[in-house]
């Protein structure tokens, strides 16, 4: 999007109150991301990555429920996302040892390949979107972002007793 095409939307969300404004700011860039994001590999879309990135910051093979969970998604989605992953050959799918009803999610020799394979990339793509930006302003931000998702997780969780 061009910076006058920005710049005319912020205005024009700005009418709606500065807290809808953020909401709607939120969405448009998590919309912006995931088209960008398409663009960025060649094996993998978006959602495919932040489903590996969600399984990679787990010490031991996450079962697909905690996956799910971490990247704010369903178990059935997050499944399927898994399946195509080890079709693809970026993840292992296996019965938990503990629990069968569970299935764990392990890293492959190619995800790390991938990893490898993009990594100045992704620096040089994070670099972009936080320049500009304090750490001051990212750690508020990040502050405020986690409060909003556990306000967010206590209202479903609400909208669900009723």
């Amino acid at each position: 999007m061009t910076e006058l095409k920005s710049n005319q939307m912020q205005s024009n969300l700005s009418s709606v109150g500065e807290r809808h404004y953020l909401i709607a700011m939120i969405t448009a860039l998590a919309n912006r991301m995931q088209a960008v994001g398409d663009t960025a590999f060649e094996e993998l879309t978006w959602k495919q990555w932040f489903a590996l990135l969600g399984v990679s910051v787990f010490e031991r093979p996450p079962a697909i429920t905690q996956v799910a969970e971490l990247i704010g998604t369903s178990h059935q989605n997050t499944k399927q996302l898994m399946l195509r992953l080890q079709k693809a050959g970026f993840v292992n799918l296996s019965k938990d040892p503990e629990d069968q009803r569970r299935t764990l999610v392990h890293i492959t020799e190619r995800e790390q390949s991938f990893k490898q394979k993009y990594q100045k990339g992704s620096e040089e793509y994070i670099q972009s979107i936080y320049r500009g930006i304090t750490e001051e302003e990212v750690q508020i931000t990040r502050s405020v972002l986690a409060r909003m998702d556990r306000n967010l997780q206590s209202y479903a969780n609400r909208q669900k007793e009723e």
